[in-house]
């Protein structure tokens, strides 16, 4: 029951998360439209250096071209961080059932559990392995779009006078980037996390059998290698390896960087 329970909950996070992202572009454009009323060079951008004559096809023409520069710039970004953010999640369920499944080894079966649960690791290891790859340049092109919107965002915020569609347009990127960026790093901070507690719980239970008479030498074996394998970090590129603190080092480059913006300015 607790199981089921807990998949409903996924699967509504999951819907929700996917609608929200579906109707940004429909919220966002009508707004931005109305902020926009008036703009003649957007307005000409919109619809390929035509000069439209008339107030309401004006308009009509930004409300289209916003949908359209929305659903490419906010919307398919962060679904692909969404897709992402799922894929990764299975894999850390799975680690998180390895990890019960370690923790409630019965008595009797130990030796049959531990090899059974060895073959399972090993088996999610390799596709880690895999992902790690699969995803590198996607996570190292994600996050270098994310971080020069979040460096132009903050580059002109720190300026005295913007107008409104400009200070939206910001917003918006800001906004995109930084959930795009907390997102990645915090579900894929969860990988490295699941992995080190099933490391934990096979150390203990190799030192609660290892003087016993329950398992034998080859099953010791086996939980000594599970304890010495390597962790899996998913990476950006090889440059970035996905952990929490990752994102304390990015927040604290941006700081620095306004500060250096600031200081420039009043010089």
């Amino acid at each position: 029951m607790p199981s089921n329970s807990l998949k409903t909950t996924h699967v509504f996070m999951i819907t929700s998360s996917l609608l929200v992202t579906c109707a940004l572009p429909v919220f966002l454009s009508p707004l931005l439209t109305y902020l926009e009323n008036g703009n003649i060079r957007l307005n000409k951008y919109f619809a390929l250096q035509y000069h439209v004559q008339e107030e309401k096809y004006r308009t009509m023409v930004n409300l289209a071209g916003e949908y359209m520069y929305r659903t490419v710039r906010v919307q398919y970004p962060c679904l692909v961080a969404l897709s992402i953010c799922v894929l990764v999640y299975r894999y850390s369920v799975l680690l998180f059932r390895l990890n019960n499944g370690f923790k409630n080894i019965e008595f009797i079966t130990v030796p049959e559990s531990i090899l059974k649960l060895r073959n399972d690791y090993n088996k999610i290891e390799r596709k880690l392995h895999d992902l790690k790859d699969i995803l590198s340049t996607s996570l190292f092109l994600i996050l270098i779009i994310c971080f020069c919107d979040l460096y132009v965002a903050l580059s002109f915020a720190l300026q005295k006078e913007l107008m409104p569609f400009l200070l939206s347009e910001l917003y918006c990127n800001a906004f995109s980037g930084t959930v795009v960026l907390f997102s990645l790093t915090i579900f894929g901070a969860k990988i490295p996390e699941y992995m080190m507690e099933i490391k934990t719980t096979v150390r203990f239970l190799r030192d609660k059998y290892e003087f016993g008479c329950a398992i034998s030498r080859k099953e010791i074996r086996v939980l000594n290698r599970i304890i010495k394998k390597d962790i899996i970090y998913l990476t950006a590129g090889g440059f970035i390896d996905f952990k929490k603190n990752f994102l304390l080092t990015a927040l604290g480059t941006m700081f620095t960087y306004g500060l250096l913006i600031i200081s420039f300015n009043r010089s």
